[in-house]
């Protein structure tokens, strides 16, 4: 994926995040795009339906 901002070419990275889902904390393991000109992060509508699923299957 480019960057938005940048129109460079992201990695995909990921990081361990803990996210309240239902009244509690679950830890996942979070994917985005990372921008290495600007640090922004980005997802794609895939990657949030991957993290949303991992979220449900987490808890």
């Amino acid at each position: 994926m480019k960057s938005p901002i940048t129109g460079l070419p992201m990695r995909l990275s990921s990081e361990v995040r803990n996210l309240p889902f239902q009244n509690t904390i679950v830890q996942i393991d979070y994917q985005f795009y990372l921008c290495n000109t600007t640090g922004e992060r980005f997802v794609t509508t895939t990657l949030d339906e991957l993290n949303l699923q991992r979220l449900k299957q987490a808890r």
